[in-house]
C-alpha cells in the first residue's frame, strides 16, 4: 500500500488562514494541489482587461453580423436570403456575457460588452446620417430589427438572475 502524507496543522501562510483574512486568493482550498479549482477572485486590472477584450470581441462580432446580414443563397436561379448572422448574434453575445460573468459577479460590469455591441449597432444604424458618414450600412429590413433584438436578448439573457 502507498504511504500517506502526515497532515500538518494550519500555518499562518496556509490557505485556510488566508480565507479567514479575506485576502486575494481567499477561495476555499486555494493552493491545495488535491483540490483543483478555478479562481474566483481577481484583481481590478484583470477584470478591466477581460472586459476590454470581451468588448472588442463583441464589436468584431457585430461587424461580422452586419456585413453578412444580407447574405443570399442561389437555388435554382432564385436568390434566397439567409440571415445566418441573427442566430450568431444571439449565441455570440450569450457566450460573451457568460464569460464576463466568470470575471465579475456584478451584472452592471458584466453587461459592458453587450452595451458596446448595442452602441455599435446604433452607430452603424445612424452612420449615413452622421456628418462624416457615407452609404447606409444597415438596410431597412425586418432582418435589421431582428438582429438588434437577437443581439440584445442574447447578451441580456445571462444577466437576468444573480449568480
Amino acid at each position: 500500500m502507498g504511504e500517506q502524507k502526515p497532515k500538518t496543522p494550519a500555518s499562518p501562510q496556509s490557505p485556510s488562514s488566508a480565507a479567514a483574512d479575506g485576502a486575494f486568493g481567499a477561495e476555499a482550498h486555494w493552493g491545495d494541489p488535491e483540490h483543483a479549482q478555478a479562481r474566483e477572485n481577481f484583481f481590478k486590472g484583470e477584470v478591466l482587461g477581460a472586459l476590454v477584450w470581451l468588448s472588442v470581441a463583441a464589436a468584431v462580432s457585430l461587424i461580422i453580423e452586419v456585413v453578412f446580414l444580407g447574405s443570399r443563397v442561389n437555388l435554382g436561379g432564385v436568390a434566397l436570403p439567409v440571415p445566418w448572422t441573427i442566430p450568431l448574434a444571439y449565441v455570440a453575445n450569450l457566450i460573451i456575457t457568460n464569460t464576463a460573468l466568470l470575471w465579475t459577479r456584478e451584472r452592471s460590469k458584466a453587461s459592458v460588452p453587450v452595451i458596446v455591441w448595442a452602441v455599435g449597432f446604433g452607430i452603424l444604424l445612424l452612420w449615413s446620417a452622421m456628418p462624416f458618414g457615407g452609404d447606409m450600412v444597415l438596410g431597412q429590413w425586418l432582418r435589421t430589427v431582428v438582429l438588434l433584438a437577437a443581439g440584445v436578448l442574447g447578451g441580456a439573457w445571462p444577466l437576468r438572475h444573480a449568480r
